[in-house]
């Protein structure tokens, strides 16, 4: 359940995190505006940055398998996602609209979730749980 709940909030951050990758690709790329080094720019970004970004994810799924990791994967996460989150508001621009908020809303979860268990963890949930009784 545990890992489970650390998986969905995963896969709700990857949008943000691939529109993080990809406009800070392009922005790499577009700087020079030389068309043979804009292409020879872009290839060599998309070929490191494409399994760099996959290496992290995986690596942020495989930490939520591992109770003792989950905390620090959730921080991590915390900190990719703003990043991310930031560098597509510093370059694109804050929503404009109610619907262009909406596109957010799968983002704003996924970080309040890894902020639950970054900062509170599972041990709520243990709490509420009543320890058995030593056999007698």
């Amino acid at each position: 359940m545990k890992a489970l709940f650390y998986s969905i909030c995963v896969v709700l951050s990857l949008p943000n995190l691939l529109l993080g990758l990809a406009i800070a690709v392009l922005q790499h790329t577009f700087v020079s505006r030389n068309p043979f080094k804009i292409l020879l720019q872009f290839l060599e970004a998309v070929v490191w940055g494409i399994p760099a970004a996959a290496l992290v994810v995986l690596a942020l799924l495989v930490a939520g398998f591992f109770s003792a990791s989950q905390r620090y994967g959730a921080f991590l996460s915390i900190l990719l996602n703003a990043t991310a989150l930031t560098l597509v508001f510093v370059r694109i621009g804050s929503p404009r609209d109610l619907w262009e908020a909406a596109l957010f809303v799968p983002v704003l979860i996924a970080l309040t979730g890894f902020g639950w268990i970054a900062f509170f963890g599972f041990e709520t949930l243990e709490r509420t749980v009543p320890p058995e009784s030593p056999p007698a």
